[in-house]
C-alpha cells in the first residue's frame, strides 16, 4: 500500500443562508428596504485533500433525468488542504431547473486521481422546496429567460341567472323597450362560456399579466409564466363562477392562512366571478357583452390569484393592503395624502394596486404585475438542500 497516497473527503457546508439556494439571490421581502440580502445563489462544499495533491478532480452531478453537470476542478483545488467549491444549481447546459434540484436521486460525486490511485466521494441529496410547493422555475442563462410553472387548483363554483329572461327591473327600464325583440339582450340568457372556457381565460390572465421582463444579476431576463391545473402541490383551491341576470358579484381570494388577517379573511369565498349579460351595479343595470366580460375576468383572475403570491412573499398586510395602496382590513383605497395612488398618466399600471379615479385609456394594455412581484416568483421557488 502506498502510504503517501492521497486521502479525499468532501462535506456540504451550505451558504450564508444556511442551506437554501436562492436563484439570483432575490432578497426576502423584509430585506427590500435595506437593498441588501443574506440570500445566496449557490451552495458550498469543502474539499479536504490530505497527504498529497491529486492530478485530476472531477465533480459530477447526476439526477434521475441524467447528467446535470460535470466540471474539471482547477489546480488550486487539487492541492493538499481544505478548499471551498460552490455550485449555483445550473447544469452544463446553462439551465437551472428547480424540479431537477428536488429530484430524490440527485447526487454529487467527486472523483480524484493521483499517483495511479482513484478515490471518490459521493453526496446524496434529499432537497425540498424552501417556500412553496406550488411553483417551479427553469432559468436559461443562455436565452436570458425564466420559465415559471404555477400549479393552480381551479374548481367549478356553479352559475346563477343563466337560462332566465332579463330581470323585471331591466324590463321596466324605458330604454329596454327600444331594444329590438330579436336582440340577444331581450332573450333568455344562454350561457356563453363553459367551465373549460373560463379556466382558459383564467390561465390567459396569469400568463399575460404576470409575464414580463425583469433585471437580475445586472442582466435583463424575460419571465414567462405558465399556469397549469393541478390538485397536488398546488395553490389553495379557488372557484370560478358564472353570474348573469343579477347583482354584480365580487371576486375575492383571501388565500392560505398565514397570519391574523388571512385567518379571518378565509370567511370570504375564494372565487373569481365571470359577470356577463345583464348585471346590476350601484348606479343601475348594464349589459356586459362576452368580449368585455372575458377581458375583465382574465384581469380579475390574475389579480385575485396574485394575492396568494403576494401573501406567500410579503405576508398578509402586503397582500391585503394591495402593496400599500389600500387599507388592510376594509381594503378601501387609501387617501391620496396617506399612501393612496392615482393612475399614472403613462407607462405601467400595477396589477395589484388599488387606484383612485376612472380607468385611463389603454388600461388593459398597460397593466402588469410589478417587477418586484414577478421577481418574488423566483424567491418562492428557492430550494432547501439536505445532504
Amino acid at each position: 500500500m502506498n502510504s503517501s497516497a492521497f486521502d479525499l473527503d468532501v462535506t456540504f457546508t451550505g451558504n450564508t443562508d444556511g442551506d437554501i439556494l436562492t436563484p439570483f439571490s432575490v432578497p426576502d421581502y423584509r430585506e427590500l428596504r435595506s437593498a441588501t440580502t443574506g440570500n445566496s445563489d449557490g451552495v458550498g462544499f469543502e474539499i479536504d485533500i490530505r497527504n498529497s495533491g491529486v492530478d485530476t478532480l472531477v465533480a459530477t452531478i447526476m439526477a434521475g433525468s441524467g447528467l446535470v453537470r460535470q466540471e474539471q476542478l482547477p489546480a488550486p483545488l487539487r492541492a493538499v488542504g481544505r478548499h471551498q467549491w460552490q455550485w449555483d444549481g445550473f447544469g452544463t447546459n446553462g439551465v437551472l431547473d428547480t424540479r431537477i434540484l428536488k429530484e430524490p436521486s440527485l447526487s454529487l460525486e467527486f472523483l480524484a486521481t493521483g499517483g495511479g490511485v482513484s478515490k471518490k466521494k459521493t453526496l446524496r441529496f434529499s432537497n425540498e422546496c424552501a417556500e412553496q410547493d406550488w411553483i417551479d422555475i427553469r432559468i436559461d442563462r443562455t436565452r436570458k429567460a425564466v420559465f415559471v410553472e404555477l400549479r393552480i387548483n381551479v374548481k367549478d363554483g356553479g352559475q346563477s341567472g343563466a337560462g332566465g329572461l332579463p330581470p323585471r327591473g331591466v324590463q321596466a327600464m324605458p330604454r329596454y323597450r327600444g331594444i329590438p325583440a330579436n336582440d340577444v339582450r331581450r332573450q333568455k340568457h344562454i350561457r356563453t362560456r363553459s367551465l373549460q372556457a373560463l379556466k382558459g381565460l383564467l390561465q390567459l390572465g396569469l400568463k399575460r399579466y404576470w409575464s414580463r421582463r425583469i433585471v437580475v444579476g445586472g442582466a435583463s431576463y424575460r419571465v414567462q409564466v405558465d399556469p397549469v391545473f393541478a390538485t397536488r402541490d398546488a395553490m389553495d383551491d379557488i372557484d370560478v363562477r358564472y353570474n348573469t341576470n343579477g347583482a354584480w358579484a365580487r371576486s375575492s381570494n383571501p388565500g392560505s392562512v398565514r397570519g391574523f388577517y388571512s385567518l379571518f379573511g378565509n370567511l370570504v369565498p375564494e372565487q373569481v366571478v365571470y359577470n356577463v349579460g345583464w348585471i346590476k351595479y350601484g348606479n343601475g343595470w348594464a349589459y356586459i357583452m362576452p368580449a368585455a366580460a372575458d377581458q375583465e375576468f382574465s384581469e380579475t383572475a390574475a389579480h385575485e390569484i396574485g394575492h396568494e403570491i403576494l401573501s406567500a412573499y410579503g405576508g398578509d398586510a402586503y397582500s391585503y393592503g394591495h402593496r400599500g395602496s389600500s387599507t388592510v382590513v376594509t381594503q378601501e383605497p387609501r387617501p391620496l395624502n396617506a399612501g393612496g395612488v392615482s393612475y399614472p398618466g403613462s407607462g405601467e399600471i400595477d396589477l395589484m394596486k388599488y387606484y383612485h379615479g376612472p380607468r385611463p385609456p389603454g388600461f388593459f394594455s398597460r397593466l402588469s404585475a410589478s417587477e418586484q412581484d414577478v421577481k418574488s416568483l423566483i424567491w418562492l421557488a428557492r430550494v432547501r438542500f439536505n445532504a
